[in-house]
């Protein structure tokens, strides 16, 4: 009797063949991804600008009159776009813009805003009508400044 068994070895061959190709099909993708750019977009038309801030306030920018500021509460937003739709007499966007620290904030003013909307339908007024663009701000410092910035607009001065 024999202790070893011709029949008995492993091939480990077939295995070895299905890792090296296995790197290979990942090397090749790997190789042939190409690196996406950043796509720089233009900013959505607005005719205002809402940035929610911390302390239940709002910086409240209107475009079409040289970039008037005011800080104004939260809870104003709805007259402010109402005030704004009847001047202009045509439907108006608002760019909401938020910080992750003020998503409590954001749900405040989607809150004023809709209540908005469902006074506007009971009234049955046409001249109201306007758009609400939610434009989410990084978590740096200065992001309200660089949204701005897409507008030139800067919060140090008017316009």
């Amino acid at each position: 009797m024999r202790w070893t068994d011709d029949d008995s070895t492993t091939n480990f061959l077939p295995f070895l063949d299905i890792l090296v190709a296995a790197i290979g099909i990942f090397l090749l993708i790997i190789a042939l991804q190409k690196i996406t750019e950043r796509v720089e977009t233009s900013p959505p038309q607005a005719d205002a600008i809402a940035i929610v801030r911390a302390n239940s306030q709002l910086t409240w920018l209107e475009l079409q009159e040289e970039g008037t500021k005011i800080d104004i509460p939260r809870y104003q937003i709805g007259q402010n776009v109402e005030a704004l739709a009847k001047r202009l007499e045509k439907p108006i966007n608002v760019v909401v813009a938020f910080s992750a620290e003020n998503i409590e904030g954001m749900y405040h003013v989607s809150d004023n805003l809709d209540s908005l909307k469902d006074s506007i339908k009971e009234a049955s007024t046409d001249n109201i009508n306007f758009q609400v663009i939610w434009w989410p701000l990084s978590s740096k410092p200065n992001a309200d400044e660089e949204f701005l910035a897409s507008w030139n607009i800067s919060l140090s001065s008017n316009r």
